[in-house]
């Protein structure tokens, strides 16, 4: 688990925090797509993906609206 997390830095380099943060995920589910499809996978993100609280508790349903590079990349849905 790693990706480049600080709010901040995420303006600064939004290129690097995309392939980091949004890539990185993606590249392991390739692999495990390709190489152990028996494999369960966990996609550990941020409360940052919610951005303004609009709901007093976030479930599975819970509309994305990012504020920032970094929670932009952290709210991509996988299926």
């Amino acid at each position: 688990m790693a990706a480049q997390s600080f709010v901040k830095s995420s303006w600064n380099q939004p290129l690097l925090t995309g392939a980091v943060t949004g890539l990185g995920a993606a590249n392991v589910l390739e692999a495990v797509r390709l190489e152990a499809t028996n494999a369960r996978f966990y996609q550990a993100s941020s409360s940052e993906m919610f951005g303004l609280v609009r709901e007093p508790v976030q479930t599975e349903t819970t509309p994305f609206h990012p504020r920032s590079p970094y929670a932009a990349r952290s709210s991509t849905r996988t299926a």
